[in-house]
């Protein structure tokens, strides 16, 4: 004995899972840029500024898929500005004396460290309850 089915629709139906999947994916990331760009708006908005450089600094870096992003800087001191420093003693390197080019401070000094100026992690701090329920609202649907 032999049974022969034929599924009608079976080809409709795998197009459809896969433009289901690609518009998912074309969701995540518009969410996971979008977010990218507000967490960079508002961490300049929150950077102090003496000249500037700091604030043009933080940008954006997308995964090439889009689902992720990495916000920030590659500026050295950055993480001195958003979590501060500890005192220390600055001494002499490769010199005879600490000098600003307008004073001169001996061998060596005690810096009594900087306080922290957080701008980075409440932006993005700010911006993460909205994405949370952006991304939970596209996959709302997904099992």
């Amino acid at each position: 004995m032999k049974l022969d089915f034929e599924l009608k629709g079976l080809e409709a139906l795998i197009n459809n899972i896969k433009d289901y999947e690609i518009n998912k994916k074309t969701d995540v990331s518009k969410i996971v840029k979008d977010t990218a760009m507000k967490i960079q708006a508002n961490a300049k908005q929150k950077t102090p500024v003496k000249s500037g450089t700091l604030k043009r600094s933080i940008g954006v870096d997308l995964s090439t898929d889009e689902m992720s992003a990495e916000i920030g800087t590659s500026l050295e001191y950055a993480a001195h500005v958003e979590f501060g420093t500890a005192p220390r003693t600055i001494s002499v390197y490769e010199a005879n004396v600490l000098s600003d080019g307008k004073q001169f401070f001996g061998k060596e000094v005690k810096h009594p460290g900087s306080k922290s100026q957080p701008f980075l992690f409440p932006a993005y701090e700010q911006e993460i309850p909205e994405y949370k329920s952006k991304l939970a609202e596209a996959l709302r649907d997904v099992k």
